[in-house]
């Protein structure tokens, strides 16, 4: 039996990064899945200093293009995603902090 690949992708914007410290923490924290995860950030841009906060939480960002619609970034996300064979896709907001244990569910 094949092990699915699996990441989890916190949809966001470069003008939210100012909160990804927070989120990115709490899944540090209380996603007892993250070894079996990889993890992604979504944005149109990625600052040198938005680059330390995804070092250290062991984010990776998937870039979309600017001036396009959400759907569209969407979609773009998708695609980045399939092209790495992922096969089980967790999306979150950048606004959603985890404040207790997922106990894996």
């Amino acid at each position: 039996m094949n092990t699915p690949k699996k990441c989890l992708v916190m949809l966001s914007h470069s003008s939210y990064m100012d909160i990804w410290d927070l989120t990115m923490s709490s899944y540090a924290k209380f996603f007892e899945e993250k070894d079996s995860f990889d993890f992604y950030v979504t944005t149109d841009a990625l600052s040198e200093t938005a680059q330390k906060i995804l070092d250290k939480y062991n984010f990776k960002a998937i870039i979309y293009n600017k001036n396009i619609s959400w759907g569209q970034s969407l979609l773009e996300v998708m695609d980045y995603l399939k092209k790495r064979n992922y096969n089980l896709f967790l999306f979150s907001f950048d606004d959603l902090v985890l404040i207790k244990p997922t106990n894996n569910q």
